[in-house]
């Protein structure tokens, strides 16, 4: 499955929930163009694609994995961009007479994006939970937890930031290890649980 990301998605995946002027769509949509790659090997694999071509281009999972990679694309050029905020949306500075925006307003923008990216991240690896995705290495990777992600944002604290998961992580490695140690047979999963820790990049 080809995956594009339209103004329109790339919009929706964005807290601040205002429109992005064609500048803003045109100096992200490569970083944006390059996260559906790695992505599309590091989340996904063959299994995960599998699974996406199943359910179709209108399903919840594909939806859910757009939001991911318009977000991933932006955080990772976000300081790059001369962004100027307004009332009504954002966009790129074009011309001596607007002013970029100011880093708290930018800080504060990052916070909200990178909020929403684990949001979106714990949406999707739920999402894929399935036998076949379930038992591949990028299941192993990305859930490496009992309680994981999805479970922090969604279920047990909805109005949680991405400093209050940060925050959190040492916790459940600890819960987890003392699991492991203590449980002599694996909890039943939809996925294979693996020890390794995931990257930093990931959060």
């Amino acid at each position: 499955m080809e995956i594009t990301i339209t103004k329109n998605e790339f919009e929706k995946a964005l807290p601040v929930g205002t429109s992005a002027n064609e500048g803003v769509l045109e100096a992200v949509m490569p970083a944006i163009s390059d996260q559906v790659t790695v992505l599309s090997r590091t989340m996904l694999g063959l299994a995960g694609q599998t699974y996406m071509e199943q359910q179709g281009p209108s399903s919840e999972v594909v939806r859910s994995f757009k939001k991911l990679v318009a977000l991933k694309g932006f955080l990772s050029v976000l300081r790059q961009l001369d962004l100027v905020l307004t009332p009504t949306g954002f966009g790129v500075v074009s011309n001596q007479n607007l002013t970029p925006a100011s880093s708290q307003r930018v800080n504060a923008l990052e916070g909200q994006l990178r909020t929403e990216y684990l949001k979106a991240l714990g949406t999707t690896l739920h999402l894929l939970r399935s036998e076949n995705w379930g038992s591949s290495p990028q299941a192993k990777l990305l859930i490496g937890h009992l309680y994981d992600v999805y479970t922090f944002f969604h279920v047990t604290h909805e109005g949680a930031t991405y400093t209050d998961w940060k925050a959190f992580t040492p916790s459940a490695d600890d819960a987890d290890e003392f699991l492991r140690s203590s449980t002599p047979t694996a909890v039943p999963t939809r996925c294979s649980l693996s020890n390794t820790k995931k990257p930093s990049t990931w959060w």
